[in-house]
């Protein structure tokens, strides 16, 4: 028996589909750059002994191969995202200049919002195994293998990648939908099940609409939103839903905001 989705149902399966081909992507080039990190710090624990690379690893760590990674992840997250788009009134085709500004906008946020809180994690996680590794007297082939621990590290991609992907499409399907030339709502839509966040969930903000370039009552403007708290936004996996808002008579209402852009709107009212 052919299984007929909910608009809802549509808007998750078009999200997971794309996650999952990101993940399988992206997990092992985000693992590559974490071992990378790690790896020089190893060089200086294998150099220097335990105990003096204690405090003195933390400028090998910032490197630039993490947020190489994450850009290719955001360009090909909005270009398959924006494949996926669907509104309710009109076809939409790949917009080079639309994505350009999606990277744009991605790319304010990518030292602070990425780059930094990877290695700044990656940093704590190894001055804990060398404040163990020196209290508990391990060798340097002991402190070498925890460091290299790869189940921390494959399961640190997979978040990387779920938290940056899930941001990424949401963002460039509420790009695509500001395009349209009438107004258009955005609904937040969660997986209900007992890995949502509350504040996500039916009891905060799950179907809650509102218009593209206002923020949900959670503060969000979008699932993942990188102005949002990382308690907010890591690991997240909802999605949006967009709908052509109509009037009381049921024709489409065209657009009529002011001639800016989604971000310019977006900072006016979040400052409101």
């Amino acid at each position: 028996m052919a299984i007929i989705l909910t608009t809802k149902d549509q808007y998750i399966r078009n999200q997971e589909i794309v996650s999952r081909r990101l993940m399988k992507a992206y997990a092992p080039k985000v693992y590559a750059a974490l071992l990378s990190q790690v790896r020089d710090a190893v060089a200086v624990v294998k150099a220097r002994g335990t105990r003096a690379a204690q405090g003195n690893v933390h400028g090998s760590i910032l490197n630039t191969e993490i947020g190489d990674v994450i850009t290719s992840l955001y360009t090909d997250a909005a270009t398959w995202a924006l494949k996926k788009y669907k509104p309710n009134i009109k076809a939409f085709g790949i917009n080079e200049d639309l994505i350009a500004q999606i990277l744009a906008y991605f790319h304010r946020f990518l030292l602070e919002k990425v780059i930094l809180p990877i290695s700044n994690t990656t940093r704590d996680r190894i001055e804990e195994v060398l404040k163990d590794a020196v209290s508990e007297g391990w060798t340097v082939d002991q402190t070498v293998k925890e460091l290299e621990d790869t189940d921390i590290l494959r399961s640190r991609a997979m978040t990387i990648v779920r938290t940056e992907a899930v941001r990424a499409m949401n963002f460039s399907q509420l790009a695509a939908a500001d395009t349209e030339d009438v107004e258009m709502d955005k609904q937040w839509i969660a997986i209900e099940d007992n890995r949502v966040r509350k504040s996500h969930s039916h009891a905060g903000v799950d179907g809650q609409r509102v218009a593209i370039d206002e923020p949900f009552s959670n503060g969000l403007m979008f699932p993942g939103d990188p102005e949002g708290s990382a308690k907010e936004t890591i690991n997240c996996r909802c999605t949006l839903g967009y709908f052509a808002r109509r009037d009381n008579e049921g024709n489409l209402i065209p657009k009529t905001t002011p001639p800016l852009n989604i971000l310019t709107r977006m900072q006016m009212n979040r400052a409101a």
